[in-house]
């Protein structure tokens, strides 16, 4: 009988979903530097494929992207098989209250 044993030398997965390449360049570093795998994806349609494909076990996802924004992006992630369960941090520059709870309270965030 064969024994099928866990890998644990796999890397925990990472994904970044922003446009910004200063920001994704810091939050890589720093992930790597935590011992993750990163991947990254400009803009929220190329993140909703990429999760599809890697299965991370966390997302960086930027609010405001041009075409499919943050809000969207994360709808669409958890409407994915897997996307019910993934932690999901929304990461944005603005910092009015209002953009604040939008992040925290929208569809499909950890809050709702």
């Amino acid at each position: 009988m064969e024994m099928i044993t866990a890998d644990t030398n796999e890397k925990p997965v990472a994904l970044i979903v922003d446009d910004d390449n200063t920001t994704c360049a810091t939050m890589t570093a720093a992930l790597r530097k935590a011992s993750f795998d990163v991947k990254h994806a400009a803009d929220g349609a190329s993140g909703v494929i990429l999760f599809d494909v890697v299965k991370p076990d966390l997302i960086f996802l930027d609010v405001l992207m041009p075409g499919m924004d943050g809000y969207e992006t994360c709808r669409a992630i958890r409407q994915r098989p897997g996307g019910e369960y993934v932690q999901i941090i929304m990461v944005t520059g603005l910092d009015d209250t209002e953009s604040t709870e939008a992040s925290l309270y929208s569809e499909g965030s950890e809050s709702h």
